[in-house]
């Protein structure tokens, strides 16, 4: 499951703070960094308003087209292995493997690293918790966008996904169509609270830009996507800011519906988790 560094709908910030308490460190693997000279796109904007011969033309009518395109088939389950790596600040790489669950809508266990080292994270709809030494060692309120845009959207009810959209102060009133990597996309919000692309063809999510920790603006990619049972993932993610490649990962061992215990998701039985994920 993609997992960025964004602000206080962020993922990457708290879970890089548990990531870093891992021993020994991560291996550091130069061949893995990919082009630092990839610049980010900002191609203007085709279409200031909508289209009216468009039956997407706003924010709730992308929503509902979102949903109406894959519900029926969309997996409800998945699992992954994941492939971790992140830029250090002298430019260095660190490489570590993750293992993920998520069960649509809202909810997404991440384990990180060795298992018996107890470091991971649940999203469970707007709550974030993290775990170190297979204690929890941190709750707040927020909610994971990526897991929202890329997954439960096509799960849960499109006046859901609207009032959780406002609720995270996205600027439902800023609508355009643009092109995105060749391909024509409809383009919701603003880079200020989030601007989400949407790939117009496919109703699939294929980009988040929005402010970083530091105020600077990155750009979250969804790459590379395949088909996965009755519906789409992107097993390559991508996390840009300052013209270079922070963060990135690879999905592996996909598997669309298993069947997952809900201990998996229960903030207060980690280590009962770590023994049904096994």
């Amino acid at each position: 499951m993609p997992l960025t560094p964004i602000t206080r709908r962020a993922l990457l910030p708290l879970l890089l703070a548990v990531s870093a308490c891992s021993q020994p460190r991560p291996a550091e693997t130069a061949d893995a960094r990919p082009d630092s000279t990839v610049r980010v796109e900002t191609a203007g904007p085709i279409f200031a308003g909508p289209m009216r011969a468009d039956p997407v033309y706003d924010a709730a009518t992308l929503v509902d087209a979102m949903h109406q395109r894959h519900a029926d088939s969309w997996y409800r389950t998945i699992s992954f292995a994941q492939q971790t790596h992140r830029r250090r600040p002298d430019g260095s790489v660190s490489t570590e493997t993750w293992r993920e669950w998520a069960a649509l809508p809202g909810r997404l266990r991440i384990e990180m690293g060795d298992p018996t080292e107890g470091r991971g994270a649940l999203f469970v709809e707007d709550s974030t918790y993290l775990y170190r030494d297979g204690r929890l060692a941190a709750a707040r309120a927020e909610r994971n966008p990526l897991l929202l845009w890329g997954f439960d959207v096509y799960a849960q009810p499109p006046a859901e996904t609207l009032r959780i959209l406002e609720a995270e102060g996205v600027d439902l009133a800023a609508f355009r169509e643009d092109v995105w990597d060749g391909k024509r996309a409809y383009v919701l919000g603003v880079p200020e609270t989030g601007e989400v692309w949407i790939e117009r063809d496919r109703l699939l999510f294929v980009r988040l830009v929005e402010p970083g920790q530091d105020g600077a603006l990155q750009d979250v990619r969804f790459e590379n996507y395949q088909r996965l049972g009755g519906g789409w993932v992107a097993p390559y993610v991508s996390v840009r800011q300052d013209d270079r490649i922070v963060f990135w990962e690879t999905y592996a061992d996909l598997v669309a519906d298993p069947p997952l215990d809900p201990v998996l998701f229960a903030p207060r039985r980690w280590a009962e988790g770590v023994a049904a994920s096994r």
